[in-house]
């Protein structure tokens, strides 16, 4: 998200529609807002604290080059051993 026009707003939420369009609850991270003084790690621990919630993780196309991505998946995958939506 840091360093997208408006943090990558529409590849998420047209991930969001798709996923609801296949029968899915989604809890889209772009949609948590931004906050004011919060630093990188301010927000990896919210994110982190819902993706806890989920069964599963889907992330966008090229989320390999985001500092967060990388970590959120290591975290959904490794810590609460979700599967990857596509």
């Amino acid at each position: 998200m840091t360093g997208i026009p408006e943090y990558n707003r529409r590849a998420f939420l047209s991930a969001e529609l798709r996923l609801r369009a296949s029968g899915y609850e989604v809890e889209n991270p772009w949609r948590f807002g931004e906050r004011e003084n919060w630093t990188r790690q301010d927000y990896m621990r919210r994110d982190v604290a819902e993706l806890a919630a989920c069964d599963a993780i889907c992330l966008l196309r090229r989320w390999w080059r985001s500092w967060g991505a990388r970590r959120e998946y290591l975290v959904a995958r490794f810590v609460f051993g979700m599967r990857r939506i596509r």
